[in-house]
């Protein structure tokens, strides 16, 4: 059972919301003091509610110690003259095809797969649960609500995780955790023979403590005929419970009170996460984090990205952010905008910048997807291919929505990729398939820097190292270049160079042809001029139909995020 959507009316600073589709990964974002946080509160709180098994009954809640207290929820303006002060939660839920299954053996009715719930708590507290659907089936439904509720309770749980998170939240879950596992363990004959063995020798020590004390209390209480010490056995595994400590070993065995405060807010996510899939068994997980990224810095913050990600794949997870890094830039309308304690989903990331504030320089306009090549020739190169080959992704380029950048070295990816996601934009990465292009590309999967799949080498079967020049048809720049460069061929007679990437077996023949060893840089610097030249003078005929792959790979990657549909000719 997956929750699909959400709403909320009279909650807080929030007078009301339009329904708000969410994801396996859902971001609520916005500035600070903008309303994020009481949206957040407002979901976890229907949750809550919704978590109860009770919830299908119409009763009145228990005041403040409640997931809902008036005092503190119900809009502070609308109070006076409000004829009825009613906060009001919709919550709707996708059932699989074994969830209707459960659903009908458990309520006694069929269900078309969404189950759209209301839940409204009023001054006095008294809670009501009605079910959303149209029609017949509506009075069918309402008339079995205290099943209904049941079957939510029974098959939904959720861990909030608020934005302070120091050593004593992490050691709770620990502790939390530490029960579970203990209380399995306690069933255990060969523990409780263990427990009873340490009982066994304890017990002349408790006797003997608990004869000093009797002769030290004799002559005060006259009457004192004996005197008892112990350790029972719920207190020991008591004890055991709470008497976790954690401690991480990176290099330095430090105990996490002497950690950082990112540390402590990485690991209490960790630990909720894990502590909460520990009791979830097979009930939908949902994860509801309030601003995950405080106290972490930029390069941690990619880190947590990928943790998020890696948790919604078998998870749900919504969090409230204003960091521009962990804005869904793969799928738009998962961003909800929160401003001035408004919320709508995203329509376009231009939308998410300006509520961010994100300012894009002039020269960037604001391209959702930029492709982060080697070098200027590169974007060049293929940004007249896309104009050749492929008319649809060309309106993208034309439309500012996709862009190729250089990076000047394969060395500044992880610095441009995090530069990139700053200006909510999606960067992709296309480098040289050589140790350069490798290195930079596993420095960004290690930071997190990179999103699925976003990653290309110019990769040709057989050599070693490869670089873009490698795709291209030799017959389109071979006869210039050799004229150009004063040489006879533009492949070294040696043969330990031809596993080699192109500007390497070119240095080679340049160097067994003469040339002088000093001016090597400049001529391949001219030689790669004048090849890029006349390959984007022939933009869609110039790789071999052979070599393309990688190329064609990253068109059909910038399609799939652009949305376009890449139908074959009729």
């Amino acid at each position: 059972m997956k929750l699909v959507a959400f709403a909320v009316k009279n909650y807080r600073s929030i007078q009301s919301t339009p329904r708000i589709e969410l994801s396996d990964l859902t971001v609520l974002v916005g500035p600070n003091n903008e309303g994020k946080s009481n949206l957040l509160s407002a979901l976890v709180c229907a949750l809550s509610l919704a978590q109860d098994r009770n919830v299908g009954v119409r009763r009145t809640l228990l005041g403040s110690s409640s997931a809902y207290d008036y005092e503190r929820d119900f809009p502070v303006g609308m109070r006076e003259g409000a004829k009825r002060s009613v906060t009001k939660f919709e919550l709707e839920f996708e059932l699989d095809a074994t969830d209707q299954v459960a659903f009908r053996a458990a309520v006694g009715s069929k269900l078309n797969g969404t189950l759209p719930i209301e839940l409204s708590v009023d001054k006095e507290g008294t809670i009501a649960f009605d079910v959303k659907k149209q029609g017949p089936v509506k009075k069918a439904l309402s008339a079995k609500r205290p099943a209904i509720g049941k079957f939510i309770a029974e098959r939904l749980q959720f861990q909030y995780i608020e934005a302070v998170r120091d050593e004593a939240k992490s050691k709770a879950i620990v502790e939390s955790m530490v029960t579970r596992a203990l209380a399995k363990l306690e069933q255990d004959p060969a523990y409780q023979q263990a427990l009873k063995a340490i009982e066994d020798a304890e017990r002349p020590v408790f006797t003997e403590v608990s004869n000093l004390v009797h002769a030290s209390l004799k002559p005060f209480i006259g009457a004192l005929r004996g005197v008892s010490t112990e350790v029972g056995r719920e207190q020991r595994t008591r004890a055991m419970r709470r008497s976790a400590e954690i401690w991480l070993d990176d290099g330095t065995l430090t105990p996490l009170s002497q950690k950082g405060d990112g540390v402590k807010s990485l690991v209490a996510i960790a630990l909720a996460k894990a502590s909460a899939e520990g009791s979830a068994g097979d009930r939908n997980l949902i994860l509801a984090i309030e601003e995950p990224e405080a106290h972490l810095h930029s390069g941690a913050v990619h880190t947590l990205r990928a943790l998020l990600e890696d948790i919604a794949l078998t998870r749900q997870v919504i969090i409230s952010t204003h960091e521009p890094a962990l804005v869904r830039r793969d799928y738009v309308g998962a961003n909800v905008l929160v401003k001035g304690n408004k919320a709508k989903p995203a329509s376009s990331l231009e939308e998410v910048r300006k509520v961010l504030g994100v300012q894009l320089a002039e020269n960037l306009a604001s391209p959702d997807f930029v492709v982060l090549v080697e070098g200027l020739g590169d974007a060049r190169l293929l940004t007249e291919y896309i104009r050749a080959r492929e008319p649809k992704l060309a309106k993208s380029v034309g439309g500012g929505r996709l862009r190729f950048t250089a990076l000047n070295g394969a060395a500044n990816l992880p610095h441009l990729l995090r530069f990139y996601q700053a200006l909510v934009c999606s960067p992709i990465a296309f480098v040289d398939n050589d140790s350069e292009g490798n290195a930079a590309l596993e420095k960004a999967r290690k930071d997190g820097l990179l999103d699925t799949g976003a990653e290309f080498c110019a990769g040709k079967p057989g050599l070693v190292e490869s670089e873009l020049e490698d795709l291209l048809d030799p017959g389109l720049y071979a006869a210039d270049l050799c004229q150009h460069l004063g040489i006879p061929s533009l492949k070294p007679k040696s043969a330990k160079f031809s596993k080699q990437k192109w500007s390497e077996r070119l240095a080679a023949a340049l160097l067994e042809n003469g040339k002088p060893k000093a001016d090597l840089d400049r001529l391949l610097r001219e030689a790669k001029f004048k090849t890029n030249e006349l390959a984007v003078a022939n933009a869609g005929t110039c790789f071999v139909p052979a070599l393309v792959g990688p190329v064609d790979g990253l068109m059909m990657f910038l399609k799939a995020k652009l949305g376009i549909e890449d139908r074959p000719p009729a």
